[in-house]
């Protein structure tokens, strides 16, 4: 099903993790701009409502809140800020996003996210280590897979406290979310004309399924079901969350689609050949655990935990970078049972490596 509401606590969130991460609208515009100067006009348009939206839900929060911001938003890997974004953070591990996002009723928000506190050790540990438990699991479980990961001492040592104190966290995390969630409910003014463009972006699809595969080169279940939410704080993003379902249901999908993403890539493939979308790729693939990814792809599809192997790297950091690639266009994903299976996209890296060759014949 798409709907036209956005979902107020993933804006929220969303919101949040961008602050913790250093994103600006306005830097992020002026990069568009240099690279599509024909849509400096409109660019400009869509730069001027967005931040005004983003200096309305800062204003709600008080001069304490940014370390806690800090401590629950920041992504748990290193790396340049401009990479961080939508990858896994402290947070990420006390909500099962979609269970929580979807309540209107605060709360009954408030209840959820309690009574999913006692799956968090086991969210670490998969988060963490890409494994799956069964069972419960003690505090020298969850001690032995974060000690053994690839994360920084920093994120180690906060998902440990966040292990063994997981009230104060969530406490700390519903005292961030609701009142900025509320705050963007006030906004509407300034939001709802992204929506007409998301709508007009979206309803115009035969099937769901066909959606995905043509706007996000996600291959699903055609028996699956799918929920589309647009999100205006994330504009520029797409998320996609695949539930296990219970015996004798189908599959649910949801995605939570930026208001400008198809705008951005329509504009991205327009510009296939043009130098600064070519500069644009390599410098995503200059990221050497990103180009490692692409190189272990060429051999074939793979799922994070394979992946995490492979590049020696916790499997929350193989998902952030597969965020980026799969924004690029550069990698697709299948649904495949209890898995998501990544390939690579050979016709936009054909594309991609055509280019660059005919730019250095052409000099």
């Amino acid at each position: 099903m798409l709907h036209y509401k956005p979902l107020s606590l993933y804006e929220a969130y969303f919101f949040l993790q961008s602050m913790a991460n250093g994103f600006s609208v306005e830097e992020f515009f002026e990069r568009l701009k240099h690279r599509h100067p024909a849509c400096r006009s409109i660019y400009n348009d869509y730069a001027g409502s967005l931040k005004t939206l983003y200096e309305r839900l800062g204003s709600v929060l008080n001069d304490d809140a940014a370390e806690v911001i800090d401590k629950l938003f920041t992504s748990l890997s290193n790396g340049p800020k401009a990479n961080r974004l939508n990858a896994p953070c402290l947070c990420s591990l006390f909500v099962d996003a979609m269970g929580a996002f979807r309540f209107t009723d605060y709360d009954e928000f408030r209840a959820y996210l309690y009574g999913f506190s006692e799956n968090v050790p086991a969210l670490i540990i998969e988060n963490v280590s890409g494994e799956s438990v069964s069972g419960e699991c003690d505090a020298s479980m969850v001690f032995d897979a974060v000690t053994a990961s690839a994360l920084p001492q920093k994120s180690k040592n906060n998902i440990i406290a966040a292990a063994l104190n997981s009230g104060k966290f969530i406490d700390s995390l519903i005292d961030l979310l609701i009142p900025v969630a509320e705050e963007y409910e006030r906004c509407e003014e300034i939001w709802s004309p992204f929506i007409e463009i998301f709508r007009d972006d979206y309803q115009k699809f035969d099937s769901e399924a066909d959606m995905m595969r043509s706007k996000f080169n996600y291959s699903c279940d055609e028996e699956s079901e799918f929920n589309f939410f647009p999100s205006v704080t994330a504009f520029y993003h797409c998320d996609v969350f695949t539930g296990i379902p219970n015996p004798g249901e189908n599959k649910l999908t949801t995605a939570l689609i930026g208001v400008l993403y198809d705008t951005f890539q329509r504009q991205s493939e327009s510009t296939d050949n043009d130098e600064n979308e070519v500069a644009r790729l390599m410098s995503i693939l200059g990221e050497p655990s990103r180009f490692k990814i692409i190189l272990r792809l060429m051999n074939g599809p793979a799922y994070v935990g394979e992946l995490a192997k492979c590049v020696n790297l916790a499997p929350c950091t193989v998902s952030q970078h597969l965020s980026v690639l799969t924004g690029a266009k550069l990698v697709t994903s299948v649904d495949s049972g209890r898995r998501v299976y990544h390939s690579i996209n050979h016709e936009k890296v054909d594309k991609f490596v055509d280019a660059i060759y005919s730019m250095l014949r052409s000099k």
